[in-house]
């Protein structure tokens, strides 16, 4: 028995300022799969190094909500490489 949930590619803004290709979390049904209603978990690849995080629409709307286009990757504080980010976060 396979498994339901995969990770497929989006655009979303990284906190650097670049859009960049993001893996966020899916089913195999379509659709992507938030754990809570503002956030899906994702992962980005920034200077060579993979950074932990999850997308959340730009507007901060939730997903059920109508909101404008475009979405924002944030990389969690306490993940692995997320000083790659660091600065561009504030907290150098």
């Amino acid at each position: 028995m396979g498994t339901e949930v995969i990770y497929v590619p989006v655009k979303a803004k990284c906190p650097d300022g670049r859009v960049r290709t993001v893996r966020a979390r899916a089913t195999i049904y379509g659709g992507l799969y938030p754990d809570t209603a503002f956030t899906v978990p994702a992962y980005a690849k920034a200077k060579g190094k993979t950074v932990g995080g999850f997308i959340t629409p730009a507007d901060g709307l939730g997903w059920v909500q109508d909101h404008a286009p475009g979405l924002e990757f944030r990389a969690v504080k306490t993940g692995r490489n997320y000083g790659v980010f660091a600065k561009e976060q504030g907290d150098a």
